[in-house]
């Protein structure tokens, strides 16, 4: 396989700015962010684009420069999101971090997550950090998103409430179920934004795998730290071809539970970073009719997995053991077809197209908004997809 990986190394840590000032540094041009910010309705502010050093290390610090600032609230980012001409993902992906950032400040405060106005996190210039970043990521077209953990520093910070102990409690909040260190270092690491961008977007939380690195780009946060390159740096890379992937498989008998409960166990396991999850028929003692729960996984989220199946479902235990597999190799494209455009995924095998797969959630989207059955749209995309290959291949 020779997938297209976005890592980001957030050992010094992450916010807003670092990492749309580190996606500029990797190659992603500043007017293509600002036109998809606009796409958001989002206007009335400047990128500043400065290439600086910390520590030695040379990096983009990229500020926004606004002319009213005003907070929104979190109905009002969703209304403009919603509404905003941009793709389905960058949508999906907006709303998820505000999302996770309002049921952080939400259970910060005491309140629903709908209720209130963000303060910070809603002002202008960091609906453009979110929305920018995230327009950055779509552009580059990778097909996963890995994340170092988190680092969390110490002190306290300012904040429109008042003075807050680091990390701050709507960061702590973000970032629970997340890989976090801390450092004894007197100042906020992760931000709020920071923290809700690597949760939305992050597949997962690992080590830098075996890649072929392509690009590297360092985002310059605001303070000079004496002796200490004060940067978010994001690479971009490809799994090496023909390698191999270590993955846990996770197994566990059951036959007292109600069938009912396995769709919530799924959605469980699959929002915690599960690969697939099925079930087997099988028979047990005294000839009992049951089902094998089997889990597949990487090595970082097995602790996380193995709770939530010991938590959602009646078995009293369950049995792990490491494997690998082959993937094909994958890359994703976009046909047109009249009912709109799709993302279609095409499975390689020795540099030959084998497989074209459109994506569910467009053809579904668009069979919904032009009241059309499923599988037409499906087809069309298909067939579309096809045409296009059969003409890249003359």
């Amino acid at each position: 396989m020779n997938n297209k990986l976005l890592y980001l190394d957030c050992r010094q840590g992450v916010s807003g700015d670092m990492l749309l000032g580190a996606l500029v540094d990797l190659g992603v041009k500043p007017a293509l962010i600002k036109q998809g910010v606009k796409a958001f309705g989002i206007s009335g502010f400047r990128l500043k684009k400065s290439r600086v050093k910390r520590a030695a290390i040379a990096g983009i610090r990229l500020q926004v420069a606004v002319k009213h600032e005003k907070p929104h609230s979190y109905a009002q980012i969703k209304k403009l999101l919603r509404a905003g001409k941009a793709s389905a993902w960058a949508k999906e992906k907006t709303l998820r971090v505000f999302a996770h950032l309002a049921t952080a400040e939400g259970a910060v405060h005491g309140r629903p997550a709908h209720a209130g106005h963000f303060h910070e996190v809603g002002a202008v210039d960091a609906l453009v950090d979110i929305i920018g970043t995230v327009v950055a990521v779509e552009s580059l077209g990778v097909e996963k998103i890995i994340s170092s953990p988190l680092a969390l520093g110490s002190g306290t910070v300012k904040a429109a409430h008042g003075l807050l102990p680091v990390p701050a409690p709507a960061t702590l909040a973000l970032v629970k179920d997340c890989p976090v260190f801390q450092r004894e270092c007197g100042r906020e690491l992760t931000t709020p934004t920071g923290a809700a961008l690597i949760k939305g977007l992050a597949d997962e939380f690992a080590p830098l795998p075996l890649v072929s690195v392509s690009r590297t780009g360092y985002g310059a946060g605001a303070r000079q730290v004496p002796g200490e390159a004060n940067m978010l740096r994001v690479i971009l890379a490809r799994t090496t071809a023909n390698s191999r992937e270590q993955v846990i498989v996770m197994e566990t008998n059951i036959d007292d539970m109600t069938p009912l409960a396995y769709e919530a166990l799924f959605n469980s396991l699959f929002a915690a970073g599960a690969l697939d999850v099925y079930l087997q028929t099988i028979s047990m003692k005294r000839g009992r009719p049951a089902v094998k729960l089997s889990v597949i996984t990487h090595l970082p989220q097995e602790e996380k997995l193995a709770k939530i199946i010991l938590a959602e479902s009646t078995t009293f235990g369950l049995r792990c053991h490491l494997a690998h597999r082959w993937l094909k190799e994958r890359s994703m494209i976009s046909v047109t077809t009249s009912f709109g455009r799709v993302r279609v995924k095409r499975g390689l095998v020795n540099g030959m197209v084998t497989d074209l797969s459109p994506e569910y959630a467009d053809c579904h989207r668009l069979a919904k908004k032009t009241k059309t059955e499923f599988l037409k749209v499906y087809e069309s995309a298909k067939q579309k997809a096809w045409e296009d290959e059969h003409k890249r291949r003359r």
